[in-house]
């Protein structure tokens, strides 16, 4: 399936797709994360998500996998 028809399957269901990168990249929005769970718009997810690495379960993540998430 492609990208392009997994968004479109999440705005069938009414929703904003937002892209994260890799499904290896799905660790952000675990049990742990400052987004999990969280009720929050695209914009304010997007942020969320783009300041993981400076999060204490990103700091976590990173510790142990640096290779996906390098702080640039």
């Amino acid at each position: 399936m492609s990208l392009a028809q997994t968004a479109q399957i999440v705005l069938d269901f009414g929703f904003q797709p937002l892209l994260i990168g890799s499904l290896h990249q799905g660790i952000m929005l675990q049990p742990g994360s400052n987004v999990f769970g969280a009720n929050l718009d695209k914009k304010a997810l997007s942020k969320a998500l783009m300041d993981f690495k400076n999060s204490d379960w990103g700091r976590k993540v990173v510790h142990v996998d640096r290779s996906s998430y390098s702080a640039e």
